[in-house]
């Protein structure tokens, strides 16, 4: 099983960025989401859909570390 501690060395890694908007929403204090890969707690953050429109939470330090809002276009 891989974990933060045990990750493969060595190798290929690449580098990939999302290319598709994510919709989100924020959610103050804790909250409980079911998955895909069953119930996950979050204590604050954001409530994220995926592209199979699967819930997940994203916590808070996350969600400012890797995410920017996408800029609407006047209609």
């Amino acid at each position: 099983m891989y974990s933060k501690e045990c990750l493969p060395e060595g190798g290929c890694w690449k580098s990939y960025i999302k290319v598709v908007p994510t919709k989100m929403i924020r959610i103050d204090g804790p909250f409980e989401v079911m998955t895909r890969e069953g119930k996950i707690s979050c204590e604050d953050g954001y409530l994220a859909v995926d592209s199979g429109g699967y819930p997940y939470p994203i916590d808070i330090d996350e969600h400012e570390r890797i995410y920017r809002p996408v800029e609407e276009k006047p209609a």
